[in-house]
């Protein structure tokens, strides 16, 4: 008598609100209609809470790696629940059939099976998504951008550079004079050919805070001198 196929249950839940994806709780009993309906015995469950797709090393994931035996099944409910970037989703395939001798089921959305024409419908298909998910970050960012080039507030902490809320329009910021006046030097330093790192040190020789805290680091200033040439 053939056994029965076993089977290990992957769901993930985005980091934010931004993207739209049903509940892990929602997700394994999907995954666990599929199995019952194909006969297959659940042998595991993980999951990763308020994990990025683009990470490819989340707990969750690889414990259910671990956890696949030969002729095994992994089942997700989406394929942007397994990766959110084609390489990472290929890649993924690959060791899920050469590593562990197992193959992956996608609930809703999956095209299954290892035939040329099958793989290439999933890569055309994870590519198309891939670059639909640039394309919407992309405007997100610019329109972020325009929003801070016009005072508005995006985030809990001002932007260095603004400081107090108007008091007609709480949602908006206001230039804060000794910040503007140090992003000015920044950007004088930027001009003349000073690294990041450097415009750093020559801060801090001089005594200059970062808004209250002991040091600055290059990324900040990378970030300063980005916004201010956004804003241009």
């Amino acid at each position: 008598m053939t056994k029965p196929t076993k089977a290990i249950i992957y769901a993930r839940f985005s980091p934010t609100g931004r993207t739209n994806c049903e509940s892990i709780e929602t997700q394994v009993e999907a995954c666990k209609r599929h199995a019952q309906a194909k006969g297959y015995v659940i042998e595991g469950e993980f999951s990763d809470a308020e994990k990025s797709g683009d990470d490819p090393m989340r707990p969750g994931l690889l414990a259910a790696f671990e956890a696949l035996t030969r002729g095994s099944v992994l089942i997700v409910h989406h394929l942007d629940r397994l990766a959110r970037k084609l390489a990472d989703q290929e890649t993924f395939y690959k060791d899920v059939r050469d590593k562990y001798h197992a193959k992956i089921e996608v609930v809703e959305g999956g095209i299954d099976g290892e035939d040329r024409y099958r793989v290439l419908l999933r890569q055309v298909m994870g590519a198309f998504a891939e670059f639909d998910r640039k394309e919407k970050a992309a405007r997100t960012k610019m329109a972020m951008l325009r929003h801070q080039a016009s005072g508005r507030r995006m985030s809990a902490e001002p932007p260095y550079g603004k400081s107090r809320f108007d008091d007609g329009e709480k949602k908006r910021l206001i230039d804060n004079p000794e910040e503007q006046d140090i992003i000015a030097n920044i950007l004088l330093e930027h001009e003349a050919g000073q690294g990041a790192r450097q415009i750093c040190r020559d801060l801090e020789s001089r005594g200059v805070l970062c808004r209250g805290r002991q040091r600055w680091y290059h990324q900040t200033i990378k970030t300063i001198i980005h916004r201010a040439k956004t804003e241009e």
